[in-house]
């Protein structure tokens, strides 16, 4: 995308929150080259999100939904650079987006539901340890120091999962992000529960960064 077609593509007002772009299945993002950064998907054109996250008119008309697909990239393409600065990208960037408002994306892949069904009851369990030791969602992301303050909280704003995700049930074959990955289920579940009951071998140990 050239820097005129992606000016237009920004302002172009209708409509007015982003379209979420084609995604590939679980399947076609594992099997991508991931040496090669020209085979990962760029919808939003050839900047990097990084890049975006810092543009006020992106930042007003993306929504939670597209956030969430994008975190469901980097977990299949093992990009766990990605993988903190989204998740870092909502909770500091995006208070507004409470994690159980989230709505149910609907996917009619079953793959790739039950990774986006996971991967936000994820994003609760490392939002709220985060927020048990004080920090906080669009307050604390540049002032560390008030986490000082807010780790004393009696009544901490916790995040809950939506209602939809107890609905997407486990997958009935085995989905690795890794193909070789070989780790015990018992350990899989301490870790990443959600992952593990529906049957998804992910490793997104990065949505905990700060």
């Amino acid at each position: 995308m050239y820097p005129i077609s992606y000016g237009l593509w920004l302002l172009w007002p209708i409509p007015w929150h982003f379209r979420i772009p084609p995604q590939k299945s679980p399947d076609e993002l594992i099997a991508l080259d991931l040496i090669d950064n020209k085979a990962r998907p760029q919808p939003e054109g050839t900047l990097p999100f990084l890049t975006l996250q810092n543009i006020w008119l992106f930042r007003i008309r993306d929504t939670p939904t597209w956030s969430l697909y994008r975190l469901y990239q980097a977990t299949l393409l093992l990009d766990s650079a990605d993988l903190a600065h989204q998740s870092k990208y909502i909770f500091h960037d995006h208070p507004e987006w409470r994690l159980k408002d989230i709505p149910d994306p609907k996917d009619k892949n079953r793959e790739r539901q039950a990774c986006l069904a996971s991967l936000v009851e994820t994003l609760v369990d490392s939002f709220n340890f985060k927020i048990k030791r004080g920090l906080r969602r669009g307050l604390t992301g540049k002032k560390l120091y008030l986490s000082l303050i807010y780790d004393r909280d009696a009544n901490p704003p916790y995040e809950e999962a939506p209602e939809w995700c107890a609905s997407v049930p486990a997958l009935p074959t085995v989905l690795k992000s890794v193909p070789d990955w070989d780790i015990p289920a018992d350990i899989r579940y301490a870790r990443y529960p959600h992952f593990t009951k529906r049957n998804i071998v992910a490793d997104p140990a990065y949505l905990w960064h700060i």
